[in-house]
């Protein structure tokens, strides 16, 4: 994971700024106190500011070495085919199940074939 330092420390002050001021407000909000609302917001910030220390350290001490990267092979079954069902015409979706599966579409026809010949009056 090759970064740029100043974009990830920007990243990181802005995250701890916005977060300490969300924490603030809301303990000012729920409490109406304007000092409790900004000793938790100076708390939440050391806090913050600790931890993101440690983890632009651990980034950094990484270097150029890729820290998500996996060595495993993807096998072509592990993927999955997604349609639109509203691009797709019915008559695409039958042709397409009929190549696929033809004895479950045999079997589908022919009920609907014998459901359709049936009458449903009754006398």
């Amino acid at each position: 994971m090759k970064t740029g330092g100043a974009s990830l420390v920007f990243l990181l002050a802005a995250g701890v700024t916005l977060t300490s001021a969300l924490a603030g407000g809301q303990v000012w909000a729920m409490t109406g106190s304007v000092d409790a609302g900004i000793l938790s917001g100076c708390a939440v910030a050391a806090v913050l500011a600790v931890a993101a220390r440690a983890l632009y350290g651990q980034i950094s001490r990484a270097g150029r070495k890729q820290m998500f990267a996996t060595t495993e092979e993807l096998q072509e079954g592990e993927f999955v085919e997604i349609r639109d069902p509203l691009q797709d015409s019915a008559q695409a979706v039958v042709a397409a199940k009929a190549q696929d599966r033809p004895d479950r579409v045999a079997g589908s026809v022919r009920a609907m074939m014998s459901t359709k010949n049936k009458t449903t009056r009754k006398r």
